[in-house]
């Protein structure tokens, strides 16, 4: 569930700018052309392997390994997500309420298929298939179904807009009237890696919604990931969907606005929220400056490395490097702790990349939105406009937990006495130990997921501050020699290499990596 972008113009002149334009929906076509960032290669002091290394893990007592982030979603029988590389069918299934205004459905239908599947050109950003088609640099691509709408026979006023568990039932009901009128299709393809689970399926409500308002997000009218237990279908079974508003698709001039849409989409593949999703906490780990944040730009480092589109380049000792723009190469530089890194995103870590406000992260480079202070002031920034090294501290590590809903710790994936602590439990979950929710009172003392540090190292974002410019590193700028110089990591361990930025333009930024003696 997302949080309002609060974008710096009228969301009235939006909507009848959208309803008086009706553009026709414009299949994209990838014309996208990158370097495979997965790649073996060995430098001087630093090496990159084309592929992470299995986990190993208990289930049920036996021990399993861990290739997939997917894989860790499902664990404990939670929910099932999508694969997130290779060729993926969304059915995406419209719906009408018995009192949808029904008048406009057609320019919805189009609305609709260029937001999922059409060229960017009839977008305000990127649809669905072009986005995640250059942000996985080419590793996933998404084409699929719009379905005509399904008329649900309830008004949309007699049923509780504080019961968001009211969208299970809808969109039960939404895929059984698909599957009834549609015996003869071939489900096969919505269903790529042969798990027996639909991959990408979405509910697109016909009904207005408020998209800046600040009470609605825990509402059954917002845009939000749910999951249900298998339904079952003729050979196919639904678990993770999207239920989403049309009024979170509708751009200026009867474009297509997506950005919701494609925030949404990371959670059917897995991703967490990046802001605190404790509505009265000031603390944003990352600065609002990631789409898994404040949907906004490209995904960031750990998403990347989570979903399989890149692998790092890992610092073994001293080095000089230079990292292209993250947007176009996927290039990341890892800094281990000095307790080693497992080669898995699975652990405690420095990650770099090279930010530049091109590629996915164009559109919105510059442009302004709101925020709240940490003493309730609204507030103004600007997404990150300057060319910059972005510096995450990660804590990835997994853990065992009596169940996901009930996070009760048992051990963590690394300890060694793991085995004798689970069994005690007739049943348990593997999970990333952390996430990005933190209560402020805890900063200081519960570790979070993904923090993007700030090259002042200071921590404005504790009080609720927003990534600028200053956040960056630039030419000159050091970590661990007079910023950060007594680091330590959650796992206890410290600080293994400083850094320094020798230089950076266009075509990259050169660090400069000494081993701590």
């Amino acid at each position: 569930m997302r949080k309002p972008r609060y974008l710096l113009y009228l969301s009235l002149v939006l909507t009848l700018c959208a309803c008086q334009n009706n553009i026709k929906y414009v299949p994209y076509e990838s014309k996208i052309s990158f370097d495979d960032p997965r790649v073996d290669y060995v430098g001087d002091g630093y090496h990159k392997s084309k592929d992470f290394s299995e986990l190993s893990y208990y289930e049920n007592g036996e021990i399993k390994t861990l290739s997939k982030y997917k894989d860790i979603m499902a664990s404990g029988d939670f929910r099932h997500v999508a694969p997130s590389t290779g060729n993926l069918k969304a059915l995406v299934i419209p719906i009408n309420f018995a009192d949808s205004d029904t008048k406009n459905n057609d320019r919805q239908i189009n609305l609709i298929q260029n937001a999922f599947f059409g060229d960017p050109k009839t977008t305000t950003f990127e649809s669905l298939a072009s986005y995640y088609d250059y942000s996985s640099y080419g590793a996933l691509k998404i084409t699929g179904t719009v379905t005509p709408f399904y008329d649900y026979p309830v008004a949309s006023t007699e049923l509780n807009e504080n019961n968001s568990f009211l969208s299970k039932n809808i969109a039960k009901s939404a895929l059984d009237w698909f599957y009834k009128n549609n015996t003869d299709i071939n489900i096969t393809p919505y269903d790529s890696d042969g798990d027996r689970y639909l991959d990408l399926v979405y509910f697109v409500y016909n009904k207005k919604v408020d998209i800046s308002s600040t009470t609605a997000t825990s509402s059954l009218w917002w845009a939000y990931v749910d999951s249900v237990k298998e339904v079952e279908a003729p050979g196919m079974m639904l678990s993770s969907f999207c239920w989403i508003s049309i009024s979170f698709l509708e751009g200026s001039y009867g474009k297509a606005e997506t950005h919701a849409l494609i925030h949404e989409t990371g959670h059917l593949f897995g991703l967490l929220d990046y802001y605190n999703t404790y509505s009265s906490m000031h603390y944003q780990p990352t600065g609002y400056a990631d789409i898994m944040d404040r949907n906004l730009g490209d995904h960031t480092a750990l998403s990347k490395m989570f979903l399989n589109w890149t692998t790092p380049f890992v610092v073994d000792n001293s080095c000089t490097i230079t990292l292209r723009p993250f947007n176009s190469s996927g290039d990341l530089l890892l800094i281990p702790t000095s307790k080693g890194w497992n080669n898995t995103p699975y652990d405690e870590y420095l990650v770099l990349e090279y930010f530049t406000p091109q590629g996915l992260n164009k559109n919105d480079a510059g442009d302004k939105f709101y925020y709240n202070d940490k003493n309730g002031k609204t507030k103004v920034f600007s997404f990150l406009n300057t060319n910059g090294l972005k510096v995450y501290h990660v804590n990835a590590r997994l853990a065992y937990f009596q169940s996901k809903i009930n996070r009760n710790l048992i051990a963590y994936q690394d300890e060694e006495n793991a085995l004798n602590k689970l069994s005690l439990f007739s049943s348990y979950s593997l999970d990333l130990a952390y996430s990005n929710t933190i209560l402020d009172s805890k900063v200081n003392e519960v570790p979070v997921l993904y923090h993007l540090l700030e090259a002042t190292g200071r921590n404005t974002f504790v009080d609720g501050n927003p990534a600028s410019s200053s956040t960056l590193w630039k030419n000159g700028d050091t970590f661990g020699m007079t910023t950060f110089t007594d680091m330590r990591f959650e796992n206890n361990a410290s600080l293994a290499y400083t850094f320094k930025v020798l230089s950076m333009g266009y075509n990259g930024i050169k660090i400069q990596v000494t081993h701590k003696s």
